[in-house]
């Protein structure tokens, strides 16, 4: 519930060319393809969820909260929030974040998975001097990144 909103969120149009990658159509694994679509699919409900979520705190959340006179200086618990919301709002709310929080974890395995899978795949089709392996870089690694 504490997580803010994030105006402007769109999901981006995407598009895979067969020609540009037929050499994923002649290696072992044929159903990478649709892996790479289900990945990308999962990406838009995150966005998407991340967009519904964000529009509901700006719209309808925040307007209430504003009218109860809220300051950012003060603490409020959670029966305040439900209290100044109503509880239609706050259930609404509190799902809407939930789903995106789902929505989010679920791109990020299928991600993750898919980044191994296509390495493996790219490593049998490509010269190790020709590919490049990109990671996701969690917020601990990126500190200790910066601190080292």
């Amino acid at each position: 519930m504490e997580i803010p909103p994030a105006a402007g969120i769109r999901v981006p149009p995407t598009e895979i060319r067969a020609a540009e990658i037929p050499h994923l159509f002649r290696g072992k694994d044929k159903e990478l393809l649709l892996r790479i679509h289900e990945s990308e699919m999962a990406f838009s409900a995150a966005l998407t969820s991340i967009r519904i979520r964000s529009e509901l705190h700006l719209n309808q959340a925040q307007p209430a909260i504003d009218r109860a006179g809220w300051t950012m200086d003060r603490e409020y618990v959670l029966g305040d929030v439900r209290r100044v919301l109503g509880e239609r709002l706050y259930y609404m709310l509190e799902s809407a974040t939930d789903q995106m929080i789902d929505h989010v974890d679920q791109y990020l395995e299928r991600a993750t998975r898919l980044q191994k899978e296509l390495g493996t795949a790219f490593s049998a089709e490509f010269e190790p001097q020709d590919l490049y392996l990109f990671q996701l870089k969690s917020k601990q690694q990126e500190d200790s990144q910066v601190a080292g």
